[in-house]
Parts: C-alpha cells; sequence; structure tokens
C-alpha cells in the first residue's frame, strides 16, 4: 500500500501502463508489450519514479516523445501520457489519420476540456479510427515528486510561474489569472493523488493567497458534485493522510529572500547549488580541461557523465542532508569498508591455493571454503556498492573542488552569522575586496543577505562604497536594484524576518580517517558542524502546525473546502494540533528549506511534512530571475536628470490602479500621473503636469483622495512633488509611466484595507440583495456587464457599516448566495468578492431567485437589519425560465421593493440562439 505521495504517484503510473488496470503481481507470464508515447511534460514525471528497466518490465519496449519522427508500428498498441494542449492534440489526431499504432490508449496529465475530446473524436470519426481509440483518461497527475516528501510543480516552461514572473512591474490581470490557474490547476492534481481534502492557511495580500482562494473554489466545486467527485471511493481509504485531514500552508516566496541565496552546507543541497543537479539526476564533467588533439584538429569536448540519485540507494537516502565533512567521512569509511572485504576474498582464494588454475582443491572442504562460497555469493552486492562509492566519490569530489576554489566554507559560515546577527570575523568589505575569496555572484550574494537581513539599511554613502567594491570585484547590481525595491515594500523594512538561533560550530581537524590516506583532501576547508534552528518557512508551520498564537501567522487566512460558504475568516475551527501538513512556497523554493522541515519533523516523533514548490531554483538561478526585475525598474532620480520637469499624462492614464506612496510629498516610485489624480491637479483626461524632484524621506503617509488610494512606506531615497502648469510645450520630457510599479506592490486580489471613510451613506441605510443572471442565456460578455455594474453601483452607494449592506445571490438552475448583507462592508472587499464571482450556466430561474431572497436571505441571521427598507435589485437577461412576476409579487406583500434591470441588448449572436424574440417588448 502506497505509504507517501510519490508511491501513490508512482503506482498511478504503473496502473496507467497497464491499461489502467491494477498491475499484476509477478508472474511467470510475459506482460503485454506496448510503446510509450509521452511529451516533456510526461517525461519529466515519469523519469524521477520509474527507471528503464522498471518500464521493460512493464511491457514497454519503446518510449518516445510525441512531436517526435516515429514510424508506424500497426500491431501494438501505444499508451499516451501528455498534457491536453492544443499543439498535443492536434498531433495525436495526426497519428490517428497516419494509423501510427493498434489501438490508442489516451492518458492526459489533467483534466481535459470537452472541446478538445470532440476534437480528438472528429478525428477519430475521419480516420475511421473510433474502435482503436480504447480508452481516454484523466489521470490528474500534473506534478514531479522528486522525494517521498517533496514535490514541485513543473520543471518544463517553469518560466511561465517563476518568481520572476508573478512579480515583474508590467504583468497584467489576465496574466496573473492564467499564472495562478496554472498552479491551481497541479495543486488540485497533487490532492487527487493524495486522495485528501486540506485545510488552507495562508497569508493575505500577496500570490498565496490568492492561490489559497481559487484552490478552496475548486476543491469545493468538485466535492459539491457528489456524483462526479474525485475525493471519494478508493482513493480516500489507503495512505498515511487517511486517518487525518492534512493541514496545507500556503507561503510566498517574498516572505524569505535570504535563504534562497544562502550558501549551504549539506550535501544535497550543495550538488544542487553548484553542479547541474535536476530531477535527480547530477551530471559532471570529466577531466581537467580539453583533451589534448592533433595540431589542426578540432579540440576534443569534455566527457560528460550522468549520475542518478534514487531512493535505492541507501549511501543517498541515509546522507543526503547530512554536512558535506560527514559525508565525506562517510565515503571513505565505505570505500576502507569495501576494500577490506575486497581483500579478505582474495586472502581466502590465496590460502586455499585458488589464484592459480588448479580446480582439485575445490574439493578440499573446510571452514575456509565455506567462508569463501559466502564472500562469492556476496559479490553482485559487493559490485553495486562499489558502484554507489564510485558514484558518491566522483560527485563529492566535485563538489569539494568548488568549496576549495570558492572558499564556500568561509562564506557559508559568515551568511550563517548575519542572519544569526552574530559579528563577522572579517568586515564585508574585505571579503568582497578579496580577489581570492569567491566568484563575483558569491560576493553578490553574501551583500544581498547582509542587506536583506539589516535591522537598518546601510546609509547612501556606506552603500555607495560597497557598490564600488562590487563593481571592482566584477559584480552585477541589477539584482540589488531589485532587492532594495523589494525591501521597502515589505514587512522586512520594519522587522527583519527572524532565522531563529541559528550558526555554525568549528570542529577543528577531521577525524584521522580525513587526514591518513583520504580520497579528500581537505586542506585549508573548515569542519563547519550545523546548529539546529528553524527557517522562517519552518517557524510559520510549527505555528499553525501546533496550533500556537503568534502575530506572525494569527491573520493568516482560514479555508475549509469541505465547509458550506460562510464569512471570511482568519480563526480555525480545528483547536488540535496537526499531525500532517504539506508546505506550498509560491515563487520558487529550495533544498535548504526542504532539509529544514525535514530536520523539524524528525524533532516532532508522529508529525509528517511535505515541501512543495512552484519551481525549485539554486541561487543562481535565482540571481538571474532578480537581475531580470532589477534591469526592469525605471527610477525616476535616473530618468530626470533636472530639478524641476514637465510631464505628460495620456487619457485614462490610471484605468491601470496605479501605485502612489505618500501624500502631497511623493516617494519617487511612486506613478506621476497616479500622484497628480491623487494631488487634484489632473482628472481622468490627463494633460501636463509640473514635477520638482526633493531629497527622500524617512516616512511617507496614506490618504485617500480623487478616488486613488495612496499607500504609506517606510522610506525612500528620492521624493517628488507635482503642481499646475499653465503653458505646458508640445514636446514633454517623459511619458506618463516614468516611473515603473514595483512588483512588490502591484495590484493584488485581497481583501483591501482600505482607509476610505468606514461609516458608509448614512442618507442611504437600506439592505440590497443583487440578483445577478448567470444562466447560459446570459453569456460570459454579459454575465461581466453585471459584475462591473454591481461594483459601480457599491461604490456610488457608499455602501457601509452604518450605511447601505449589500449581498448578491446568482440566478441558475437553483439560487446561489454568494455573499451575504453583512460579509463586506467596504466598497473594495466587495471589488474583490465580486471579481472572484464564478460564471454558473444552467437554466435562467429567476423566479426561484427572487423567491429565495425574499424568504431566505433577509433574515437578522444572515444581517438584515429591523426598520430597514429592504430591496431586490434583478438583473434580468430577458428569457426567465420560470414565473418572475409571481415571485415579485410575494415579495412586494412581504415588504420587499424589487427593481427589474435588462442587462444589455444582446449581440446578434447571442438573439439567434433565443426562440422567444420579442420578450423584451412584453
Amino acid at each position: 500500500m502506497a505509504t507517501s505521495v510519490r508511491e501513490k504517484q508512482t503506482v498511478a503510473l504503473k496502473r496507467m501502463l497497464n491499461f489502467n488496470s491494477p498491475p499484476l503481481k509477478k508472474t511467470a507470464a510475459e506482460p503485454v508489450w506496448k510503446v510509450l508515447i509521452y511529451d516533456r511534460f510526461g517525461q519529466d514525471i515519469i523519469s524521477p519514479l520509474l527507471s528503464v528497466k522498471e518500464l521493460r518490465d512493464m511491457g514497454i519496449t519503446l518510449h518516445l516523445l510525441l512531436h517526435s519522427d516515429r514510424d508506424p508500428i500497426p500491431d501494438v498498441p501505444a499508451v499516451y501520457f501528455l498534457m491536453p494542449t492544443e499543439e498535443n492534440i492536434d498531433r495525436i489526431c495526426q497519428d490517428l489519420r497516419n494509423q501510427l499504432y493498434e489501438s490508442y490508449y489516451l492518458n492526459f496529465i489533467s483534466a481535459i476540456s470537452r472541446s478538445k475530446l470532440e476534437d480528438i473524436a472528429s478525428a477519430a470519426l475521419a480516420a475511421n479510427a473510433v474502435t482503436q481509440v480504447t480508452k481516454v483518461f484523466d489521470q490528474y497527475l500534473n506534478f514531479i515528486s522528486l522525494e517521498d516528501d517533496m514535490f514541485i510543480l513543473c520543471h518544463q516552461n517553469k518560466e511561465l510561474i517563476s518568481y520572476h514572473a508573478i512579480n515583474r512591474a508590467d504583468i497584467q490581470d489576465t496574466d496573473m489569472e492564467a499564472i495562478m490557474d496554472t498552479v491551481v490547476d497541479s495543486l488540485f492534481c497533487f490532492f487527487v493523488t493524495l486522495g485528501a481534502v486540506p485545510i488552507i492557511r495562508c497569508p493575505r495580500g500577496n500570490a498565496a493567497e490568492m492561490v489559497a482562494v481559487k484552490l478552496d473554489k475548486k476543491l469545493r466545486e468538485n466535492l459539491r458534485d457528489a456524483r462526479n467527485s474525485l475525493f471519494t471511493g478508493d482513493g480516500m481509504t489507503g495512505g498515511q493522510f487517511s486517518f487525518q485531514r492534512p493541514l496545507f500552508v500556503l507561503a510566498d516566496r517574498n516572505m524569505d529572500m535570504a535563504t534562497p541565496l544562502h550558501h549551504t552546507w549539506t550535501y544535497q543541497a550543495l550538488i544542487h547549488d553548484v553542479l547541474d543537479f535536476h530531477l535527480n539526476r547530477v551530471v559532471l564533467e570529466e577531466g581537467g580541461g580539453m583533451e589534448a588533439s592533433p595540431a589542426g584538429a578540432r579540440p576534443k569536448k569534455k566527457a560528460r557523465k550522468t549520475y542518478d540519485l534514487t531512493a535505492a540507494d541507501s549511501f543517498w537516502q541515509k546522507h543526503k542532508g547530512s554536512p558535506f565533512p560527514e559525508v565525506a567521512e562517510s565515503v571513505q569509511e565505505e570505500l576502507d569498508a569495501y576494500r577490506a572485504q575486497e581483500d579478505e576474498v582474495k586472502r581466502l582464494k590465496s590460502i586455499m591455493g585458488l589464484e592459480g588454475e588448479d580446480e582439485g582443491a575445490i574439493s578440499m572442504l573446510s571452514d575456509n571454503t565455506a567462508k569463501l562460497t559466502s564472500a562469492v555469493s556476496s559479490l553482485p552486492e559487493l559490485l553495486e556498492k562499489k558502484r554507489l562509492i564510485d558514484l558518491h566519490t566522483n560527485v563529492a569530489t566535485a563538489v569539494l573542488d568548488h568549496i576549495k576554489s570558492r572558499k564556500l566554507d568561509v562564506y557559508f559560515e559568515y551568511e550563517e552569522k548575519l542572519m544569526s546577527k552574530l559579528t563577522l570575523d572579517k568586515s564585508l568589505l574585505d571579503i568582497i575586496s578579496d580577489p581570492d575569496a569567491g566568484t563575483p555572484e558569491d560576493k553578490i550574494r553574501l551583500f544581498l543577505i547582509f542587506y536583506i537581513t539589516a535591522q537598518q539599511a546601510p546609509s547612501e554613502s556606506d552603500l555607495e562604497q560597497y557598490k564600488k567594491a562590487l563593481v571592482d570585484a566584477g559584480c552585477d547590481l541589477s539584482s540589488l536594484n531589485y532587492i532594495k525595491q523589494w525591501k521597502a515594500f515589505t514587512k522586512m523594512a520594519t522587522a527583519p524576518a527572524n532565522y531563529g538561533n541559528s550558526g555554525v560550530r568549528p570542529m577543528g581537524l577531521f577525524s584521522r580517517v580525513m587526514n591518513t590516506g583520504s580520497q579528500f583532501v581537505m586542506e585549508g576547508v573548515k569542519n563547519l558542524v550545523l546548529k539546529q534552528h528553524n527557517l522562517p518557512v519552518t517557524r510559520i508551520l510549527d505555528n499553525l502546525m501546533e496550533m500556537k498564537s503568534h502575530p506572525e501567522t494569527d491573520d493568516y487566512r482560514y479555508f475549509d473546502p469541505k465547509m458550506l460558504r460562510g464569512s471570511e475568516s482568519s480563526i480555525p475551527r480545528n483547536k488540535n494540533p496537526f499531525q500532517e501538513a504539506i508546505v506550498f512556497v509560491v515563487g520558487g523554493g529550495n533544498y535548504i528549506e526542504y532539509q529544514n522541515l525535514v530536520d523539524y519533523s524528525k524533532s516532532k516523533p508522529g508529525r509528517k511534512v511535505l515541501y512543495g514548490c512552484s519551481e525549485l531554483f539554486n541561487a543562481s538561478q535565482f540571481m538571474k530571475q532578480l537581475a531580470q526585475l532589477g534591469q526592469k525598474i525605471i527610477n525616476l532620480n535616473v530618468n530626470l536628470n533636472q530639478d524641476e520637469v514637465l510631464v505628460l499624462c495620456p487619457p485614462d492614464c490610471v484605468q491601470v490602479r496605479p501605485s502612489v506612496f505618500g501624500s502631497v510629498v511623493y516617494a519617487a516610485i511612486s506613478s506621476i500621473c497616479g500622484a497628480a489624480v491623487h494631488r487634484g491637479i489632473l482628472d481622468a483626461s490627463g494633460g501636463p503636469v509640473r514635477l520638482q524632484k526633493q531629497e527622500g524621506r524617512l516616512s511617507y503617509i496614506s490618504s485617500y483622495a480623487n478616488g486613488i488610494h495612496s499607500q504609506a512606506l517606510h522610506q525612500w531615497t528620492a521624493s517628488f512633488q507635482l503642481s499646475k502648469t499653465v503653458d505646458a510645450p508640445l514636446e514633454l520630457t517623459s511619458s506618463a509611466k516614468a516611473t515603473a510599479q514595483p512588483a512588490a506592490i502591484q495590484p493584488e486580489k485581497k481583501v483591501m484595507k482600505s482607509s476610505v471613510k468606514q461609516g458608509g451613506n448614512k442618507d442611504c441605510q437600506m439592505d440590497i440583495a443583487m440578483v445577478i443572471d448567470s444562466s447560459s442565456n446570459i453569456g460570459q460578455r454579459r454575465f461581466n456587464l453585471q459584475k462591473n455594474f454591481v461594483a459601480k453601483l457599491a461604490a456610488m452607494l457608499r455602501i457601509g457599516p452604518t450605511g447601505p449592506h449589500l449581498g448578491l445571490i446568482q440566478t441558475s438552475d437553483s439560487p446561489r448566495t454568494e455573499f451575504l448583507l453583512t460579509n463586506f462592508t467596504k466598497p473594495k472587499e466587495l471589488l474583490f468578492a465580486i471579481k472572484e464571482l464564478d460564471y454558473l450556466g444552467g437554466d435562467t430561474n429567476t423566479g426561484k431567485a427572487i423567491m429565495h431572497a425574499a424568504e431566505e436571505f433577509f433574515t437578522p441571521g444572515n444581517g438584515a437589519r429591523r426598520g430597514h427598507p429592504r430591496v431586490v435589485m434583478v438583473l434580468i437577461d430577458g428569457w426567465p425560465s420560470d414565473d418572475v412576476e409571481r415571485a415579485a409579487m410575494l415579495a412586494r406583500e412581504s415588504g420587499i421593493n424589487v427593481f427589474m434591470v435588462s442587462v444589455s441588448k444582446p449581440a446578434s449572436e447571442e438573439l439567434s440562439m433565443v426562440q422567444d424574440k420579442d420578450f423584451l417588448k412584453k
């Protein structure tokens, strides 16, 4: 029985390869021979789990990429395993037309849409191959298991959901929606495979919250459909997570930016940091350089050797989380033990005289012959042990070369001290300026950790000194530009992340085995032993698993997909500590956090923790993403060379919610046009504005004016003020987007904490139920029109605790209450809720919705106030399926005012699908 998500995914793959039937136990009968066709996504999922030998044992004679050139094999069945993309569907249709295989078993990594299924059906009909398409399955395996307790979402196209993609300054809402949908689809597949519905916790106001909201909705919708739910049946009966629902903690990469940059000291994390290591495979270049070649000949390339570090490797499983010096000692001990065993075999053969060709001695049975027989029978095991020793000797030697050439032990020790707020033995400037200490990338990583973890950012003069030293050392400062901006917009500006009582302990000389006859010359390398400490992600998990009250996690949102929809809450309903948890980092993770969580779970007997992330990057890959973000930052004080300039703002320049920081005096990172509208100098029609540069300030205050909510800011290096201009020249110096919006403060899909007047419009105290049409007749376009109308109406009415209250019901086959009167009492909170509404489809049972509002919606328990007017505003498409007039009459008799509003004139293509075209005239 599968006991981990990796084993469950492996079982699912083996079942798929056996034509979606449980694989038979080992028998003498031959398996059914077949070919496996996969895309790159399928290849990445299978390769860490099943070896070529295991595939052969399952009857796979060939495994080929979908888009490679494939010859017909007409008498063999084909198992397909791929993503349901347009390109893949087209290629499947082409295979059907070309009659490549005897039969087709189509398995999609993620759920395929109905329209794409119809494309396959059409192609099968056209090719007269309907009977050959034997099975079509949604496998829900869209994630990659690297360890029993670790998974990632993807390896192919990981840049589409990378930290850079999520945090880039110019990201559009549609792009962010697509990224979040991709992440949620994979997480949904993970929980389907796991066979558990989690309790979800997440912080507020970042990408993690957006993922949590969407995942909760997706799980809730699947559970609501009892007939087709993926969380019932056999999948829920087995495995380690079946006895208690797991806790699912979503974290955002921005909560801890130092750990991904940290030089590490454990074996697995070091391999990932300094070698080419992905999907459990490490690639080494053999030899010290180009081999000698005859004159005039092309130089030979370095030989490359690959090694798989798998669960079957006992040494790897035991030592992957150990400090490197311990690993080096263990490799040497294993090598010495192997040599001793090998020498014993040779000694026994020598005693028995078997070194020559005298076979007669074999018949002379003795104690020695029994020992020799035992030794010889263990030869296969001995050879496998030798193979693993050679593997880890080569890998560890390659790691050691990097440690010694780059002084990684020194960097690790210094960074641990910085993160622990301890004093350095040597000044940071001296380390950066030392030409023999590490690469430029090592130096910028060290400085970024110093900058991130510092209680107070260095002064401008000190920062200039550091920057000069970094530039002289050959460092690219693009990543620093981004980190400066990131730090200004995070809580770390006032409260840096606490990395616990970390640190390292030097142990002096290595043990004798490392100093005499060792394969590893460790001279000059410090023997550092790690002190146990919790990283931020582990500390957050501990608070949530143990149900501790802590300022860091008290405000985390709480979602239970099995509970009926209610008001948003951060108060957990389950008061008992959790035994199982999954931690998932949106924006990318690393082996350092993974190992820290493994150590944490070992220290808590009975606790099981899984670690997942949207992508797995090492420090070098993360640095490249930070550099890309830093290169896109346009700082006002480098764009504007004069103290006073004119800027022209185009019409509708504030439609994309500009980022503004401060009031009257604005931080230089603010949108100029947004600040001009906030100040009252311009309106939405745009125009010229005069800008005066000023010195930076220690703080900028928040305020609300002219439809713009400016934000508070801890400090910034430069400021500006704006004023009207009388005669603006035709050629102005800057565009409307003279300053970039930082990624950390991009428009977020969260419940905004606005400083708008909280009371609401006291002249309009009423309770309003908005009934919007979500039927198939309305269509997505006019459904969105309704959402926009409700949002604008809420803003115009100025809803609030002492003003109007507004709830919303969707009309479909049956009415669905989306939120009650008291769920949202601020316009911006309501905007977020409205934006998240899903289009339902179904019949236009508007009468049912009005009756639901009259009988169930306006109750004291749902927030209806005594003595306040009650209004039902019904948005209707013109083609109701039930008796609206009777329902409205009954509602009015209950003291409820009912208003009917036609959504809009239908488009011609929408009108053509409706039978009663004259309904609106009636």
